[in-house]
């Protein structure tokens, strides 16, 4: 029977507002569950991954136009869809390069 690893953590962003990060590793073999060297190694790259993840995102906030205005949420909409779609760009070019 295969199992499932998760992991959460929050994280504070000040003024009582918190950003939280899941990690989940699903069908994972039950011979590798039973190897507790294996599991704490999988355990530690769901943390190093939520690790990067927020790192990640607190370069895109700072990078981020900020929004004092209601006018600069077009400014700081139109920097997440330009990131979004540079990302997806790179992400396909990435996967045609695989096949």
């Amino acid at each position: 029977m295969n199992k499932t690893l998760s992991v959460e953590r929050i994280f504070s962003l000040g003024d009582y507002q918190n950003i939280k990060f899941t990690d989940s590793i699903t069908e994972i073999p039950e011979a590798v569950l039973l190897n507790s060297d294996a599991v704490k190694l999988l355990r530690y790259l769901q943390l190093i991954d939520i690790e990067w993840a927020y790192t990640h995102y607190t370069n895109l906030r700072l990078r981020m136009p900020k929004i004092l205005k209601p006018e600069d949420v077009e400014a700081a909409l139109a920097f997440v869809e330009e990131e979004r779609t540079k990302t997806f760009e790179q992400l396909l070019a990435t996967i045609q390069n695989k096949e």
